[in-house]
């Protein structure tokens, strides 16, 4: 910057850098693109946002280690932390994981086999269930219904049972209360959660359960199981999607619609389901190594391990039912150039895709740190922002457009300003009103001078570290917390100081009025101040305001944190006794 030495330096409220040599004075504006957004110690594999109409929206991240937690989208606060699973080997990945916000439950999918599911209300997460899917599937095979055909739930041969509200004509419908043909057991290949109603057929037509929100387990045979996410069994209808197994699915909610991923012998298949119908919207053909894939309005974007982003024209598709299987076709036939734009900007592998309905942008990230943002308008790339190869997870955090990315085994935001300089800035309405609903906590963590527990960590409170009663009203959200049980319990005076204070800010995210390095201050004293000092000065007031604000001036203070240390009593007291006999002891 200068051989002759810089004199001053400084920064200015709109984030400029000044310089001052002995001959000039320079500006620089400070390019930085990431701010740090929470705390996570762990490599993020996936980022997604989670709402609800009637609650707040919370951001979910899931761990290299097989962790779950939950973020506050407005208070960056960790609000819940599902454990690594303690038999889940290093070398392994979980299957799948769902989390439901209406019911503040989260389900890992470990096998074909089994599922756990964990209740969010607490920190950490409890596990409150354990579910084997082979039996629940047996219950619904023992008690299904024999169908007016003389066969359970439809012909052997796999055609569907005749509708009376049709007029007793063959139908091939998808959407069944109690299956197509003579399902079996199958292993569970992935899991999702819809906040959608949804219809089916049975032998009086179409209806429609009066449940909104459903678990939805997609098997090995190519059946999707709408399930009740509390009440474990109960079973609201069964979906032949597809001959192939279901490898992944995704709730689109802004368009209210079903995306599955399958994969046959040399193609990768996305169908795109209509709800609450269930009727096929769009079926798009791909390469098997694709990795992700996201709606852009009119278009299916897929990511793959060569760094190819396609970009696939939505068109009506011909769905020919559950016999899929008599219809054939080419790999040319399907892979037709025309409904197809392919982009070779990254050159490594896609690790995430994002889609921004409200500013009509896409975000595309590769694993050497490359983030591209392209516009819908016409394709073109309008941002490219280059960091290193730590960034694992990207998503859009709001409707401004804010970017929260995994980088360095944290989460970091990049602002909207910085994401795409063509677009305007704009408040995000459906955020600030957020308040994030009571999750119970462990006091030991949550307030100093708690006494933690005592009895060693086992298996046992590792997967469910508190003793509370797991019932629907609980997980649902009509029953406080114990927490907040006692807190409208107790009848205290609100200006009176409680029995604990809340932890530092530095250690846990306590709220901004809770005391902040408080013992910091008091152990803060030079090497010359004695206990003779602190009595000379009439007990350590005068002392104590003229070091907190030597440390106000160097920024170590806020104001208020000044003012709570000015005004704190003294920890210890010395008598002219204890005075007296420590001269005389010194020598004195």
């Amino acid at each position: 910057m200068s051989t002759d030495g810089l004199l001053w330096m400084g920064i200015t409220e709109d984030k400029y850098l000044w310089v001052s040599t002995v001959r000039n004075l320079t500006v620089w504006s400070l390019n930085y693109i990431t701010q740090f957004w929470a705390m996570t110690r762990n490599k993020v594999n996936q980022l997604y946002l989670m709402h609800d109409k009637e609650k707040s929206t919370r951001v979910v991240a899931l761990g290299e280690d097989g962790s779950v937690r939950l973020f506050g989208r407005q208070s960056r606060k960790n609000l819940s932390t599902v454990l690594p699973p303690p038999n889940l080997s290093p070398m392994d990945d979980l299957k799948d994981v769902a989390y439901c916000r209406k019911y503040n439950v989260v389900f890992i999918l470990f096998n074909p086999k089994d599922m756990w599911v964990y209740s969010s209300r607490t920190d950490p997460a409890c596990r409150a269930a354990v579910w084997d899917l082979h039996e629940i599937q047996e219950k619904f095979l023992d008690n299904r219904p024999i169908s007016p055909m003389g066969t359970e739930a439809g012909d052997v041969n796999g055609s569907p049972r005749r509708s009376k509200k049709d007029g007793g004509s063959l139908i091939a419908q998808r959407a069944t209360e109690h299956g197509i043909g003579n399902e079996g057991l199958s292993n569970c290949m992935s899991i999702c959660v819809i906040d959608s109603p949804v219809c089916m057929y049975n032998e009086e037509g179409l209806v429609c359960p009066l449940n909104m929100c459903y678990l939805l387990l997609g098997l090995e045979d190519g059946r999707i199981l709408f399930l009740d996410p509390l009440m474990k069994g109960k079973k609201y209808m069964e979906f032949r999607a597809s001959k192939d197994p279901i490898l992944s699915m995704k709730y689109d909610a802004v368009n209210n619609t079903l995306m599955t991923r399958t994969h046959q012998t040399e193609l990768a298949v996305i169908h795109m389901w209509s709800l609450p119908t269930l009727e096929m919207l769009h079926e798009i053909y791909c390469y098997k190594d694709m990795t992700l894939f996201t709606r852009m309005s009119s278009t299916m974007v897929t990511g793959y391990n060569s760094g190819m982003l396609e970009h696939n024209a939505l068109g009506i598709a011909t769905d020919h039912g559950p016999l899929r299987a008599t219809v054939t076709n080419t790999t040319e036939e399907y892979l037709d150039d025309k409904f197809r734009h392919i982009n070779q900007e990254h050159k490594e592998p896609i690790i995430a895709l994002d889609y921004s309905a409200a500013r009509q942008i896409l975000c595309s990230a590769s694993s050497d740190g490359a983030i591209r943002i392209w516009s819908d308008l016409d394709g073109s790339l309008l941002t490219e922002i280059m960091l290193n190869e730590t960034i694992s997870a990207v998503c859009f955090l709001n409707n401004r457009a804010d970017l929260l990315i995994g980088f360095n085994n944290h989460l970091f935001l990049i602002d909207q300003s910085k994401v795409c300089l063509q677009l305007q800035d704009a408040e995000d309405s459906d955020q600030w009103d957020e308040v994030d609903s009571d999750v119970y906590e462990d006091p030991s963590v949550k307030y100093e001078g708690v006494i933690p527990n005592p009895d060693p960590v086992d298996l046992d409170n590792y997967l469910v570290p508190f003793d509370i009663d797991f019932s629907s009203e609980f997980m649902d959200g009509r029953t406080a917390t114990p927490s907040k049980q006692k807190e409208h319990t107790e009848d205290e005076d609100l200006t009176s100081e409680s029995e604990f204070s809340n932890a530092p800010t530095d250690i846990y995210m306590s709220p901004h009025d809770s005391p902040r390095r408080l013992s910091l201050v008091d152990l803060t004293l030079s090497p010359d101040v004695t206990k003779y000092d602190l009595r000379k000065h009439h007990g350590h007031v005068e002392l104590i305001k003229q070091m907190t604000g030597d440390m106000f001036h160097m920024g170590l203070l806020s104001p208020y944190d000044q003012a709570r240390v000015q005004y704190k009593k003294p920890k210890a007291v010395f008598s002219d006794n204890e005075i007296n006999s420590d001269q005389s002891e010194s020598g004195i």
